[in-house]
């Protein structure tokens, strides 16, 4: 716990130059009084440094030893148990643990404290930074510069560029009122998943799904993410898909896979440099869909200049992807491909996941049917924003996976500012990891029973967990939040929706395993034994 003096030095250091950039926000848990903390700093400015100053220094955090040349890195490689590596972290070294030499990402410390990680979240800056792809970073800004130039985008993107890019897409994605208009369309797509599920179920003698059932939802996810993204449906869904949708499949699927290699592991570099296979793969899938993308573009933008009805349009009846051409070619490239990258396996991982668990805890998948029942009187009922408005236990099912099966361990920050965490002082650039996974999922001092599945924990009026907010963040926080989560949020709850609408699920195998590769998620087939439900 900081003292209270350490605080009003920290403001005090601050006071000088407010702004929306720097100004410091405290947790509720601490209280300064600013009248005081203002006349100390009129009086004297030489205590602006005092509290980080006064804090133990960087090299001082513990940790594990680091070994030469490998460093901590070994600890990552293969069949990593991510929340066992944090339990022996917080229990043999405390709530502030630097792990040394991670080679691709330099030290990291990781602060399993949630007043330290709520401070630091709070007072992260007006542009946060993260680590970006490095790989799609070089392929934008490098290899086809021509097309991108400095656009950098969401997922790449830092400092002020990040800030201009992101301020000018947020009101085009973060209104309700613009997922709400998607609602039929995503609701048209989850009917097709639906019938593609019906025809593998009864190739099966079980109703079992197969063991590639994860890639059926990869398909889900990318109809869904592209009718939003391109205003256009690819058409992956379909009993024969057409060359260019099966090929569009496929390389997504590679820009994942690849991404891995490239990015994550530690002789990714060696790729680009020396113009491996991976890379040449990787460069081919990019070109794909940049070309694509700019084909739609320039499709859209001759409709739009033909269409006499179009300017007739209200901004609120205009799609997403019309929004983002008529503001400017690039940004609307740029956060296109964004979309892709970042909207496919992620919702996919989410859905999958949140199926397993309603099959392993019938009880939860029972009452979520009922409640779908209510809402959803034929199996084939159409999803409205009144019939997700009034889901509220389907909303708690998919919060209760995201808590146990987020996108990702933790939320990593890179410091803009010299801060203090835990008494010790994080220097500017500083690469700081929360490790939110293992927080939530294996510590009982945050939620009662962790690794069980209890969606009635989110209950409003039946919730009894007194949960630090900052302990599970699956979209993030703050100005570098998810901002297609709504969307994301939506589609999730749509396909949830139609599947426990349509089927009894069961899980008759062994407990799941969930591994961290690009993302975190499922690591076993999902097979899925479905019957029909009733009506």
């Amino acid at each position: 716990m900081l003292r209270s003096s350490a605080i009003r030095a920290l403001l005090i250091r601050d006071l000088p130059n407010l702004s929306k950039q720097n100004t410091l926000i405290l947790p509720k848990c601490y209280s300064v009084s600013a009248s005081a903390a203002t006349a100390t700093a009129d009086s004297d400015t030489s205590y602006q440094t005092v509290e980080y100053a006064n804090a133990k220094p960087y090299d001082s955090i513990p940790g594990p030893p680091a070994y030469p040349i490998i460093g901590n890195a070994w600890r990552f490689i293969g069949g990593v148990d991510f929340l066992k590596i944090c339990k022996e972290m917080q229990t043999n070294y405390g709530d502030v643990v630097r792990m040394r030499k991670m080679v691709a990402f330099g030290d990291m410390t990781f602060v399993f404290n949630t007043r330290d990680m709520e401070y630091m979240l709070r007072n992260e800056g007006q542009w946060p930074q993260r680590e970006n792809l490095k790989s799609s970073m070089y392929y934008r800004h490098v290899v086809r510069k021509d097309i991108f130039g400095d656009t950098h985008g969401l997922l790449n993107g830092q400092d002020e560029k990040w800030g201009t890019f992101r301020t000018a897409v947020n009101p085009i994605m973060m209104q309700p009122r613009v997922t709400h208009q998607y609602i039929p369309q995503i609701n048209e797509i989850a009917d097709e998943f639906i019938g593609l599920v019906k025809n593998l179920k009864a190739k099966d003698p079980n109703g079992e799904m197969p063991a590639n059932f994860i890639d059926q939802l990869n398909k889900w996810a990318f109809e869904s993410i592209t009718a939003i993204a391109l205003d256009y449906r690819l058409g992956v869904l379909a009993e024969k898909p057409s060359e260019r949708a099966e090929k569009a499949m496929n390389y997504i699927l590679d820009i994942f896979r690849l991404s891995l290699k490239l990015d994550i592991m530690v002789t990714g570099h060696f790729h680009r440099k020396f113009n491996s296979p991976s890379w040449r793969q990787f460069i081919k899938c990019s070109d794909f869909f940049t070309n694509m993308t700019l084909d739609l573009i320039e499709e859209a933008k001759h409709r739009i200049e033909n269409d006499p009805n179009y300017a007739k349009k209200s901004e609120n009846e205009k799609s997403v992807f019309e929004k983002l051409v008529a503001k400017d070619k690039q940004v609307a490239m740029v956060m296109i491909l964004d979309m892709m990258q970042a909207g496919i396996d992620t919702t996919s991982r989410i859905s999958g996941a949140t199926l397993y668990y309603l099959a392993r805890y019938p009880n939860a998948q029972e009452k979520l049917r009922a409640e779908l029942k209510r809402l959803l009187p034929k199996k084939d009922s159409p999803i409205t924003k009144e019939t997700l408005d009034e889901a509220k236990y389907l909303r708690a099912c998919i919060k209760e996976s995201l808590r146990l099966a987020p996108i990702t361990f933790g939320t990593l920050r890179i410091m803009t500012k010299d801060i203090v965490l835990g008494g010790y002082q994080i220097p500017k650039g500083s690469i700081v990891t929360l490790p939110n996974l293992y927080l939530s999922k294996s510590v009982d001092t945050h939620f009662s029973n962790p690794s069980a599945y209890i969606p009635e924990r989110w209950l409003r009026g039946v919730k009894t967990e007194n949960v630090n907010a900052f302990v599970t963040l699956p979209f993030g926080f703050g100005a570098r939040s998810c901002i297609g989560k709504r969307m994301a949020s939506m589609e999730i709850e749509v396909v949830i929706a139609k599947m426990v609408r349509n089927f009894i699920m069961e899980w008759k195998h062994k407990e799941m395993g969930f591994k961290q590769d690009m993302l975190y998620g499922i690591a076993d087939p999902l097979k899925i034994r479905l019957s029909d439900a009733s009506d």
